[in-house]
């Protein structure tokens, strides 16, 4: 079916107000977390905001193991199968979140703990971050809870609550003088909590029974078991850059790849905002056989993104100097050549997130998994050969080559189980999806 440009606007008209709404809610929080990440480029030592590099990237790991199991099943299941209960469904899933989170913070403290003994900077920080860790992730979980509702005004009234607080934090800490990479995590979990609990007060009253965190958990991973290792695999792909440049390279440069991979940031959740908004409005399209709405839909987040990410890099090309400048004081003025090569860094990740979410939409964990497996894979091996012959650019460049292997990955996937509507259409879907639907998900 083919796309007008009235019927485009159209859409983007019909999403207006909330998407926007959404946008802004992961923009306020991801904001303040990218003016974090910049200050303290700004004024730690190299090796120490090297050392919060790493420390991140690790944090990524963690993140994504959550989201395969709580954040992703929730925005799927939860549209699907759970109109009747939300409220209660997202309480059980607040319940289960503190289970994994704790459990994960306690790895990690002891992580830290070994890492401690050979560098004392890092090993810390792998500390306060897995003890802060149940409360960095409890907002991620309560915003996405109330896209269930279709509110994302109070999703993003948590954000702005985040927001405020970190940088009151931020600016406590900056006139005070005492500015430490070991106050990193502690800050972010800080305004985690308070934006949580703020967002924990909003839900409405419970109307059913209590369900067991052993049984959420076990619906949960009926769904997520593949998103789990896809997810393990694609923390691998988009973290392994700063692993291999850290330990080849060394923290300060890990610091630097960390810093020239910021200018692009604000691109790419403005991305997985949008996606994380239209993830429950797609799989309800699925679940209810609406398979030409969603792809449709499909068509016009790819050409959004594709024309957002490429007015992006017109804009890096002009102000590059400019912007390195502003945001780091010339700090990094010997990467400026490379901030345009990360630009296309957006473009080549369009196709990686909508066919990601498609799939996601349409409930093929597998097809994930197989998809993270090229992407993974294609990183890891491009990371170590182009980072040890070319530093930081040969990592960059590794960046790109696996979001475009994952990008075309996940589209040959998505068009294997969406059939054209000359083809089997709908009932080719389901017959595929069978022995994945939650359909025979005993959720209650």
């Amino acid at each position: 079916m083919s796309m007008s440009v009235s019927q485009f606007l159209t859409r983007l008209k019909k999403w207006g107000i909330k998407g926007s709404l959404s946008v802004l809610d992961h923009g306020l929080q991801s904001g303040a977390n990218f003016i974090l990440s910049v200050l303290l480029a700004r004024w730690l030592l190299g090796s120490h905001y090297g050392s919060y590099s790493i420390a991140f990237a690790v944090y990524q790991f963690v993140y994504q193991v959550h989201n395969a199991t709580i954040l992703e099943p929730m925005s799927v299941l939860g549209p699907a199968r759970m109109q009747h209960r939300l409220a209660d469904y997202l309480r059980d899933q607040i319940r289960l979140h503190f289970v994994i989170s704790i459990l994960a913070g306690l790895v990690i403290c002891i992580i830290g703990v070994v890492v401690f003994v050979f560098n004392q900077v890092l090993g810390r920080v792998l500390i306060t971050m897995g003890i802060a860790l149940s409360f960095i992730l409890l907002p991620l979980l309560m915003r996405r809870g109330f896209y269930l509702f279709r509110r994302p005004g109070l999703a993003f009234l948590g954000s702005t609550i985040y927001a405020l607080f970190l940088c009151g934090q931020l600016w406590i800490l900056k006139i005070s003088g005492y500015i430490s990479v070991d106050l990193a995590f502690p800050i972010i979990g800080l305004a985690g909590l308070v934006s949580g609990l703020c967002l924990v007060k909003q839900i409405p009253p419970r109307q059913a029974a209590v369900i067991p965190a052993g049984v959420t958990w076990s619906n949960n991973w009926q769904y997520g078991q593949w998103l789990v290792y896809s997810s393990l695999l694609i923390a691998l792909a988009s973290q392994v850059q700063t692993l291999v440049v850290g330990a080849f390279l060394g923290l300060s440069d890990a610091g630097a790849f960390r810093a020239l991979q910021n200018f692009v940031q604000p691109i790419i959740l403005s991305f997985a905002a949008l996606s994380a908004y239209l993830l429950p409005v797609l799989s309800s399209d699925f679940g209810t056989g609406n398979i030409s709405g969603l792809k449709q839909k499909g068509k016009y987040l790819l050409v959004l993104f594709l024309v957002i990410s490429v007015g992006f890099e017109l804009f890096l090309l002009a102000y590059a100097s400019n912007l390195e400048s502003i945001l780091y004081d010339g700090r990094f003025s010997p990467y400026v050549y490379l901030i345009p090569v990360w630009g296309l860094v957006p473009i080549v990740a369009v196709s990686t997130y909508v066919y990601y979410f498609l799939l996601q939409s349409i409930q093929r964990p597998r097809a994930i998994l197989l998809g993270s497996v090229i992407w993974s894979a294609t990183s890891t091996i491009l990371a170590l050969a182009f980072s040890l012959k070319w530093g930081i650019l040969g990592a960059t460049v590794s960046v790109i080559a696996g979001y475009l292997a994952a990008g075309i990955a996940f589209a040959a996937l998505y068009r294997i189980y969406i059939a054209e509507p000359n083809d089997t259409g709908v009932n080719n879907v389901r017959i595929l999806d069978k022995k994945n639907s939650t359909e025979h998900f005993p959720l209650e």
